[in-house]
């Protein structure tokens, strides 16, 4: 019998590296695979999900497998930002869910619960603060259908570094600038627009046209392009 462990990766914001995996010692001749599988090529869209998987073999009826992992951020914008967050119970049994976050002392965290009472043990070192959250023996969750895509089906802890949208404004706006300038074919398309129709209805009807025959839209949702658009020339 066979079970299996998988994690989602964001390839270009995080990384992760496999810390601890043991299955009653069994697991040493176990390695990951990483495959991308992208849910909407056809549509244009590409979010470079990666997912890190590996099969743990001779899995027995009262077999408790217990794994780590630790996750290395790399942020491409703002840099003293932190946004994390993280079930405390699973649609199936699970004996023990442990989470560790460590951020610089100094900047106090934000923490929400969402239908849990679960704590963090919070232990400073020299400069940094670390806070561990356990949900040993949750009950499991069974989901609804139907409910919004971003919604919270499992008690959760979410975890942010500030309490302000304006920090976030701040860390975004620099990469949305009104200031640039359309290609020179792309504005002389505009501009026989403008000498052809006086109408602005009419207009607005030509350059919705010229919009929907002539340019192509793609998604490239990773790294950089997750966040920071694409330069109009491009």
């Amino acid at each position: 019998m066979r079970d299996r462990l998988y994690f989602s990766i964001t390839g270009g914001i995080r990384r992760y590296l496999a810390r601890r995996a043991d299955h009653a010692g069994r697991l040493p001749g176990a390695t990951f695979d990483v495959f991308r599988r992208e849910k909407d090529p056809e549509k244009g869209l590409f979010d470079g999900w990666l997912t890190a998987y590996v099969n743990v073999d001779d899995v027995r009826v009262g077999d408790i497998i217990d794994y780590g992992r630790t996750t290395v951020r790399t942020p491409i914008v703002g840099a003293d930002l932190f946004f994390h967050s993280v079930a405390v119970a699973w649609g199936g049994p699970i004996a023990l869910i442990r989470e560790k976050v460590t951020w610089p002392a100094s900047q106090p965290l934000n923490i929400r619960q969402i239908r849990t009472e679960i704590q963090p043990e919070v232990k400073t070192e020299s400069a940094s603060k670390s806070y561990t959250w356990q949900s040993i023996n949750p009950a499991p969750v069974k989901s609804e259908d139907n409910l919004p895509a971003d919604f919270p089906t499992y008690p959760t802890i979410q975890i942010s570094s500030t309490s302000k949208w304006q920090d976030i404004v701040d860390a975004m706006l620099p990469y949305y600038r009104l200031d640039q300038e359309l290609p020179a074919a792309f504005a002389s398309k505009l501009d026989d627009i403008a000498a052809r129709y006086a109408n602005p209805e009419d207009r607005m009807i030509e350059a919705m046209r010229l919009v929907q025959d002539t340019i192509r839209y793609v998604s490239l949702s990773m790294g950089r392009g997750s966040y920071i658009p694409a330069a109009l020339a491009r």
